[in-house]
Parts: structure tokens; C-alpha cells; sequence
């Protein structure tokens, strides 16, 4: 990004925080101001997915004041019909922009809903490798967060 396209983004964005935070809060919410910020790192010992760094231009926005609660969020839910990521089907073409080309369309079976589950290794695994930590987990989702067989019942305040 040019100095000046940096300094018209940030021109712009203290314009539209100056507009959008005059107006009445949502009960609740409070106003984080946009910005400018340096995302990612041109360390040659960060992940690759983290280089390289770069300016990004955020939008400010409303925030909830303290953390949604499994409760409200239930009543979100009930209100809106709102269905997280992780209960909606996966769309193949979709997913396929995310993986590098060529990558052979997986079985049926791991095409269904579901999220990822921290599950830690009962032996020693890299602190760098991921997957060693986490697993798919078809059925996982905010209800379920350890999968199809678990439940947030009596955890409405968490």
C-alpha cells in the first residue's frame, strides 16, 4: 500500500469511526474503533501461512461488552435460525479454493458438518505440529463441542 493510500484508508476509517460510533450503542456493546495494523511477520522463522507481513485495513465495529453465553446464544439461535459453520454442509467447490490445486475431492464421509475438537496426544508430538492436537470431528459443533455424543446441558452460563 502507497503512503497516501495508507493515510486516505486512515482518513477514511476515523471518518466512518467518528460516524458510526455518534450514533446510540446497542444495549450491551461497546464500540472498537478501526484501524490500520501490520498482520503477519517476514521472520523466516514463522509459519508460511504467516508471511508475509502486510498492512490490513479493519473496519470498526460493535462488540458484546462480556462473552456470550451458551444461553444467549441459544436464544440468538432460536430467534434467527442461525446455523453455525460447523452444522451447515460442506461445499466441495468452496473448500477446494482453500487447498493447493490438484488436492483429490476427499470421501463423502468427511464431507459432512462437523469442527475441529482439541483432542491432546496421550504421547509426546512436535509443539509445531497441529494436527497432533487437533481432530476432525464430524458432529462437533456448538452444542456438541466434543462431538455428536456430547452436550452443553446444564452449561448455559459458560
Amino acid at each position: 500500500m502507497t503512503h497516501l493510500a495508507l493515510r486516505l484508508s486512515l482518513i477514511l476509517c476515523a471518518f466512518r469511526a467518528v460516524s458510526i460510533s455518534l450514533a446510540e450503542a446497542p444495549e450491551g456493546m461497546i464500540w472498537i474503533k478501526g484501524g490500520v495494523f501490520t498482520m503477519g511477520s517476514d521472520d523466516r522463522t514463522v509459519m508460511a501461512n504467516e508471511r508475509p507481513a502486510h498492512q490490513v485495513l479493519l473496519d470498526g465495529f460493535w462488540i458484546d461488552e462480556t462473552p456470550v453465553t451458551n444461553k444467549q446464544f441459544a436464544e440468538f439461535v432460536e430467534a434467527t435460525g442461525y446455523k453455525t459453520i460447523a452444522e451447515r454442509p460442506v461445499d466441495w467447490e468452496e473448500m477446494k479454493k482453500q487447498v493447493p490445486k490438484g488436492t483429490p475431492k476427499p470421501p463423502e464421509e468427511l464431507l459432512q458438518p462437523g469442527s475441529l475438537v482439541f483432542s491432546p496426544p496421550n504421547h509426546p508430538v512436535p509443539f509445531n505440529n497441529m494436527g497432533a492436537w487437533w481432530a476432525w470431528t464430524t458432529g462437533a459443533d456448538w452444542r456438541h463441542p466434543k462431538g455428536p455424543d456430547s452436550s452443553i446441558e446444564g452449561l448455559d452460563d459458560f
